[in-house]
């Protein structure tokens, strides 16, 4: 004899549980937020960041050697 989990609307498969979580959850509004995020500036703010701290040529050295590993293995 096989027992089946049956989900809260009658799904067969379904774990009851995270179904419930899955429906609780899907009942909320969500209200959007205004925020004052200036995207140009953050990105900015990164890449001086790579520069200064020359992270920018551990990740180049890094795509370089990836890139030749990948053309040497099979």
């Amino acid at each position: 004899m096989m027992l089946l989990d049956v989900g809260c609307d009658g799904m067969i498969g379904v774990n009851t549980l995270s179904h419930w979580f899955w429906q609780s959850s899907s009942n909320y509004t969500v209200i959007a937020q205004q925020s004052d995020v200036d995207l140009v500036a953050n990105v900015q703010k990164v890449w001086n960041n790579l520069l200064q701290t020359g992270q920018l040529w551990a990740l180049l050295i890094g795509v370089g050697v990836g890139w030749w590993i990948r053309s040497v293995l099979p």
